[in-house]
C-alpha cells in the first residue's frame, strides 16, 4: 500500500499534528497511550495492515523537527510498527501517479 501526502495532519485527536504555531523546536504528538487510541478510521486501519504483514510506504513532507519529548508522532509510530516512512523537502505539496 503506497501513501503519498503533503501532510500527516489532521487526525480527529490531533495526534499527528506535526507542525504547530507555538512549537518551532519540536514536533507535537501524543504519548504512546495516546497514538494507539486514536479514533480517526485510517490509523487503525493501517495498523491492521501493518500487523497482518501489508507493505506500507508513506512518502511525506520533512519538516526537519524531532518529535517533542515524551511524544510521538503519527508518522513515527507507524514507522515503529513497520511502516516505510519516506520524507522530501523539495515542496510543501504533492501529486501522485498511478503507474
Amino acid at each position: 500500500m503506497d501513501i503519498i501526502t503533503p501532510s500527516a495532519g489532521s487526525w480527529l485527536s490531533e495526534c499527528a499534528a506535526y507542525v504547530d504555531d507555538d512549537a518551532t523546536s519540536c514536533a507535537p504528538g501524543c504519548t504512546p497511550t495516546e497514538q494507539r487510541n486514536e479514533t480517526f478510521p485510517l490509523f487503525p486501519a493501517l495498523l491492521n495492515a501493518l500487523h497482518r504483514g501489508v507493505s506500507v510506504r508513506i512518502v511525506t513532507n520533512n519538516y526537519g523537527l524531532d518529535d517533542c519529548a515524551g511524544t510521538i508522532t503519527m508518522l513515527q509510530f507507524l514507522a515503529l510498527n513497520g511502516a516505510q516512512v519516506k520524507y522530501y523537502t523539495t515542496t510543501t505539496y504533492a501529486h501522485g501517479m498511478s503507474p
